[in-house]
């Protein structure tokens, strides 16, 4: 039997982040990862494991880590799955069914200075590598990151497989691509959480050394929740007097975001590690040019697509390459060009593809684990 023909068993895919109403980053990937599979192939036996209650109760580390560890494998288990599945987070230690686990990044090993406190450390130093070298395979979202975990983990490249993400499938560019309503007319827009690594800061900072004219007519979004840096960003935000120029938004469910995003006229992304870095595809997608910094796997997924600020990561560069695209529609009409470009090279069903042929080799490998 060829290995494209090869019988796969049922599989748990395990879901609490894809379910949750406030699906972000690994959620997103859960719900689009899914949903492609089954499209790809409508025979394949995966169920979705969905912790109960899983809406009533806040998923804090040490409830997520429970999950993981226990909940997840025992429901797989009890489903008669044979290959368990985590689309993120972390895998399970102790399990006898043969373990997928998709590595998204190693930020607390890569940058351990952006990293706080100690139940972070925790995970990154300790919990994390110790479970995911326990998987029979481990799909890596980019080449930056298989490396790390080559190098950090000690994962054999037989047991990696590089596997990109791609934009989340909204429906297609609206016809209307004006603001949300009580929106500035125009804005950067900068999407994610507030946190170090993130270094909305710096994108702060940025927008303040724009000329006083652009300003008046350009402010700057910021969507997303705290993630332990807001007070810095805050901070900056006063340090740089643009206090009135500088619009703060929370989560915004997936409609809205989109609705924000095909309506901004730059979208910035100042982020100092990353290990895939879809939001910048997103922007591509919906038809905006992207300034990003060039760290971590950013340069490796988006390419000629975005405005790349490299290596010091400067103030002034960031903030020159924000003016261009603002005075200049024939700037912004080539980087909307070339990062359409770009993001044509990504779709969920050759990611689909790849995972399943991931699945076959895990499965193959199964009486030889780790």
């Amino acid at each position: 039997m060829s290995p494209e023909a090869e019988a796969l068993p049922r599989i748990a895919f395990e879901f609490q982040a894809g379910a949750s109403l406030a699906a972000t980053g690994i959620g997103q990937y859960a719900r689009s990862l899914l949903a492609a599979l089954r499209q790809a192939s409508p025979d394949l036996d995966i169920e979705a494991l969905v912790p109960s209650r899983h809406d009533e109760v806040r998923w804090t580390t040490p409830r997520r880590v429970l999950w993981d560890q226990l909940g997840a494998p025992r429901r797989a288990r009890a489903s008669g799955a044979q290959i368990l599945h985590t689309p993120g987070f972390s895998p399970a230690y102790f399990t006898d069914r043969v373990r997928v686990h998709s590595l998204h990044d190693l930020i607390g090993l890569e940058r351990p200075d952006l990293v706080r406190g100690r139940g972070a450390r925790w995970y990154w130093g300790h919990h994390l590598p110790r479970c995911v070298r326990r998987c029979q395979q481990v799909i890596a979202s980019s080449e930056h990151t298989a490396r790390l975990a080559r190098d950090r983990l000690g994962i054999a490249t037989s047991r990696l497989d590089v596997v990109p993400l791609a934009p989340v499938v909204r429906g297609g560019l609206p016809k209307d691509r004006r603001p949300p309503e009580g929106w500035p007319r125009r804005y950067v827009l900068a999407i994610g959480s507030h946190e170090p690594r993130k270094d909305h800061a710096l994108l702060v900072r940025a927008y303040a050394a724009l000329p006083a004219s652009l300003q008046e007519s350009v402010r700057l979004v910021l969507v997303g929740p705290d993630g332990g840096d807001r007070d810095r960003v805050r901070a900056a935000v006063r340090e740089c007097r643009v206090e009135e120029h500088v619009h703060w938004v929370g989560y915004l469910p997936d409609e809205e975001l989109h609705r924000a995003l095909v309506a901004a006229e730059v979208f910035a992304f100042p982020s100092r590690a990353e290990g895939f870095g879809l939001p910048p595809l997103e922007a591509m997608a919906a038809g905006v040019p992207v300034v990003a910094l060039a760290a971590g796997a950013v340069p490796e997924v988006s390419g000629e697509g975005a405005w790349l600020v490299p290596e010091p990561f400067s103030i002034e560069a960031f903030s020159e390459a924000l003016r261009t695209l603002l005075d200049s529609a024939d700037e912004r009409s080539r980087w909307i060009s070339a990062g359409s470009r770009r993001v044509a090279r990504y779709s969920w069903a050759t990611t689909a593809e790849q995972t399943i042929e991931c699945y076959r080799k895990a499965w193959r490998s199964r009486e030889t684990a780790p």
